[in-house]
């Protein structure tokens, strides 16, 4: 057993946490030819009723040092809220958004990370907070993703509520699918964001772990900010505006050809940096 196991979780959650503020501050990166920031996605399973105090006494501290010290852009806890029971894969779901690969490396090699908690917490005895942080929860595993397109170009005021769509998208399709979600989404997501249903809508796609074993290799994000927004229906006659001629429903079978959407989340909002 590794003395600072904690660590690691910590460290590949971190990771989880890339995906969500890259969202919303370095869009279309690739296309400015600037360096993308590195968005990973990880899930934990509470284990007992310590984690709020756990976030507040080492969680957020440690991830707030990160972010101070420029290790991190941002980070953010969301709590699965659907699918839930024995249907839900992870209680809750850690963002962290690394600004750059010195950043990502960091995370994934636990010397560094024990470096930056001996900072972050001078004096303490790392060995009981670990097994304090392993008591409440159980790490599950994390995927790293980078964006691919979104419509905002700033991170919203308002994240409370996302809902996250995981695509498997074959290989043969990759260049398709994107095209498909930028040419023919893309516009209606914007149309309900001017309607004030929508708060902002990004895709990424996934980088790590690599291979079709590990689910979706595609994401969308969805933020509503609110149920109320979720639950509010797109006007009838939203499609037709932006795509003269067009029918929607032929475009959901025709991206429906290019990729299974293989799971769906709703996302609540938990713990984030202030």
């Amino acid at each position: 057993m590794r003395t600072y196991a904690w660590l690691s979780s910590l460290r590949i959650a971190g990771i989880l946490a890339l995906l969500f503020t890259f969202i919303f501050t370095q869009q279309l990166a690739a296309q400015d030819n600037a360096t993308p920031a590195y968005i990973s996605i990880g899930c934990f399973k509470s284990k007992n009723q310590d984690m709020n105090a756990i976030a507040k006494e080492i969680w957020i501290p440690f991830m707030t040092h990160l972010q101070k010290t420029g290790k991190i852009m941002d980070w953010m806890v969301y709590r699965v809220v659907s699918p839930n029971g024995e249907d839900c894969d992870c209680d809750y779901r850690e963002v962290v958004v690394h600004p750059d690969i010195a950043s990502l490396n960091m995370f994934l090699l636990e010397e560094g990370m024990m470096e930056a908690a001996a900072v972050a917490f001078p004096g303490a005895d790392l060995m009981s907070m670990g097994k304090r942080f392993e008591a409440a929860m159980t790490f599950e595993g994390s995927q790293t993703f980078v964006m691919v397109d979104g419509l905002t170009t700033g991170k919203p005021d308002n994240m409370d509520l996302l809902v996250v769509n995981y695509m498997t998208v074959p290989e043969t399709n990759f260049m398709d699918y994107v095209e498909m979600e930028i040419e023919m989404f893309k516009p209606f997501h914007m149309a309900r964001k001017e309607a004030g249903i929508l708060l902002s809508w990004n895709l990424l796609n996934r980088i790590l772990p690599f291979g079709s074993e590990f689910g979706g290799n595609y994401m969308t994000i969805d933020n509503y900010g609110s149920l109320e927004r979720m639950l509010t229906p797109v006007p009838p006659e939203t499609w037709q505006k932006i795509h003269p001629g067009g029918n929607a429903m032929v475009a959901y079978q025709e991206v429906a050809k290019l990729r299974d959407l293989t799971r769906s989340e709703v996302w609540k909002l938990t713990y984030s940096l202030e």
